[in-house]
């Protein structure tokens, strides 16, 4: 199982009243954080290089682990496949 450390940020600007996940460093305009740690699905593989951390789809697809972090009550990945069908993997704090 691999594991995760992201921020859950808090009073960003533009989304006061939810929480903005991120990777390697907290929001720019948050107002307070949490680092958390999370399992990353089986599914998927995260890796990083020095150009930062990336997470790789199980249909070959790679992003930036910022480029596909969303969620509010709970962190998750979100992709889209060949089909433009949306992927929803969720995170699982440890």
């Amino acid at each position: 199982m691999q594991i995760l450390k992201i921020y859950r940020n808090y009073g960003c600007l533009s989304a006061e009243k939810r929480s903005i996940y991120t990777c390697d460093n907290p929001e720019g305009t948050a107002a307070c954080w949490d680092q958390i740690e999370v399992a990353i699905p089986r599914e998927l593989e995260v890796y990083e290089n020095t150009w930062g951390t990336f997470v790789a789809f199980p249909w070959g697809e790679i992003y930036n682990v910022n480029e596909c972090l969303y969620g509010n009550e709970k962190p998750c990945f979100i992709g889209y496949d060949d089909k433009m069908q949306k992927h929803i993997f969720y995170l699982n704090e440890v």
